[in-house]
């Protein structure tokens, strides 16, 4: 049995949408007994709402860079958390560092902290959050936190600073306009193998497809496909280069 494990943002989610052609062929990966998933950074109220609005045919789903799994059903089946007292710290540093914003989210529902307002927020200028920060903080459960960064400067600063200075509590992940941090020894590869592990069947053939650096575990430890669009060390460690999923589904049902 096949399995592609697909990133959202900037792999199946390009220029602000994700095309029926795609979705048409996971619809044909999936009738052929393969399987479909997205890895994602995203929290699973985002992610969970973009799968409903558009449609999109999936057998498991994996948030937070590797940090939450759902089914299908979008029922959890594990949900990692940063220590508390860490995750104070590293928004009292982002705060320091006066990153443009962060997101946290407490494994479902997230929220916004605005730090700099003069600079436009592309990651998270329209958020709509359902949770105030006070209620989150209030159940001491942290699952990611997201930093949106003003340069490339500043992004690898704190993933550096993160990584050193958080390694037993926290890693963080570079991600376009974005830092993302999540429990140590969580990644979108660790997230993946959990959700194969609940299924009934055994025995896969792994792909996978992302274009950033929060892609890296499950691009090196499977098949790996990347974007035309993706940076170059992305490229570098993986196996095909193509234009869209589509594309990847249609090389995957043919090897």
């Amino acid at each position: 049995m096949k399995v592609l494990a697909s990133d959202y943002d900037g792999t199946l989610r390009i220029n602000e949408t994700v095309s029926d052609t795609v979705l048409q062929a996971i619809h044909k990966f999936r009738s052929q007994g393969n399987l479909f998933g997205i890895v994602t950074g995203r929290s699973m109220e985002s992610i969970r709402y973009d799968i409903e609005y558009y449609n999109i045919e999936v057998d498991f789903i994996v948030g937070n860079n590797g940090g939450v799994v759902y089914n299908s059903n979008f029922e959890e089946l594990r949900t990692e958390c940063i220590h508390f007292d860490t995750a104070k710290e590293i928004m009292a540093y982002l705060t320091k560092e006066n990153v443009i914003s962060y997101v946290i989210n407490d494994g479902y529902y997230r929220c916004k902290q605005e730090v700099d307002r003069s600079f436009e927020d592309l990651k998270y200028a329209d958020i709509d959050s359902t949770r105030s920060m006070e209620e989150i903080m209030a159940e001491e459960k942290v699952a990611q936190i997201v930093a949106t960064t003003k340069n490339e400067e500043q992004n690898k600063r704190i993933c550096s600073y993160i990584n050193d200075y958080f390694a037993s509590y926290a890693q963080a992940y570079r991600n376009v306009c974005c830092v993302d941090i999540v429990p140590t020894n969580i990644s979108k590869q660790a997230g993946l193998v959990y959700a194969l592990q609940q299924l009934p069947q055994n025995d896969f053939e792994i792909y996978a497809i992302g274009d950033s650096y929060n892609d890296i575990s499950m691009l090196e430890s499977n098949y790996g496909f990347t974007l035309e669009h993706a940076p170059e060390d992305i490229k570098n460690i993986c196996q095909d280069v193509v234009s869209n999923v589509g594309e990847a589904i249609e090389k995957i049902m043919n090897r």
